[in-house]
């Protein structure tokens, strides 16, 4: 599956998307329910789903405004190869839709922040030591470096995103130093959202066509692939942490994700964000 620890492209089964359905674990057929509880199921499903989608598309464009910043200042204040970003999702002022926005954190590269495991984990004991230290600890305000204008004060908490520049082709070091401009930059995306969620977004450079491959352990669609923009895998949650490559970003993602959720349940309870 891996390789000198490195996520492989392709590493995963190249399944078809999976749809939600109503077996049971059991593997008996559930009895169908009326017809509206039905509707507000797939209603739900899809919303979950936009969610997902929307969450992919931010991370794209993320991991492709960190590749060009890393290039603008390789030789001068250079950036770390990770990037983060804290999810919120937020009612459109019209309708019943949703929208995606962030803040975000890049950090400067340096001896803390050369693997990026270990600069989850740090940076979970440094939260929780703030936050415990600060009382109104706001992730948006006291931890990231730039939030999205239009985030609205009542958005909520849905996960978090890294983008990172080592990827199975190689670290951000090889890549910039054999890359003629900043579009040939990869990038690997992981997102974890509060519902389980696991995506994985490999993004290729112009001299690999742009590609763009993702892998999820849960629907990006609900009535199939034809309603998404993204062609997409699926992988199971333990192959996932399983694999050396991601288990242990996963897990200080999932550990960092659970403590900023308790913080923003927190925020919210006392009055939302100023």
């Amino acid at each position: 599956m891996t390789s000198a620890g490195r996520p492989q492209p392709g590493a995963y089964p190249q399944n078809p998307p999976v749809t939600w359905h109503d077996t049971p674990p059991g593997g008996e057929p559930a009895s169908s329910p009326p017809a509206e509880d039905r509707g507000r199921e797939l209603a739900e499903r899809a919303r979950d789903a936009k969610v997902r989608r929307h969450a992919i598309s931010r991370l794209r464009y993320m991991s492709v405004m960190h590749a060009t910043h890393a290039w603008d200042r390789r030789y001068r204040d250079p950036i770390a190869p990770y990037g983060l970003a804290i999810l919120y999702a937020q009612n459109e002022p019209a309708g019943d839709q949703l929208k995606l926005t962030a803040a975000t954190k890049l950090w400067l590269a340096g001896d803390e922040t050369r693997e990026l495991p270990r600069l989850l984990f740090n940076l979970t004991q440094v939260v929780g030591q703030d936050a415990a230290a600060r009382p109104g600890y706001d992730v948006c305000r006291d931890l990231a470096n730039r939030i999205d204008k239009d985030m609205a004060p009542d958005a909520w908490y849905v996960g978090l995103g890294v983008s990172s520049l080592d990827t199975h082709t190689g670290t951000w070091a090889e890549a910039r130093d054999g890359a003629q401009s900043y579009s040939e930059i990869p990038a690997i995306a992981r997102i974890t959202l509060i519902d389980g969620t696991i995506i994985l977004c490999d993004r290729r450079g112009m001299n690999e066509f742009n590609s763009f491959t993702v892998h999820s352990n849960r629907p990006l669609s609900v009535t199939g692939p034809l309603d998404c923009p993204y062609p997409y895998s699926a992988v199971s949650t333990k192959d996932l942490h399983d694999d050396p490559a991601h288990g242990p970003v996963l897990r200080w993602m999932d550990e960092l994700s659970a403590l900023i959720w308790r913080l923003e349940a927190a925020r919210t309870t006392s009055g939302g964000r100023p």
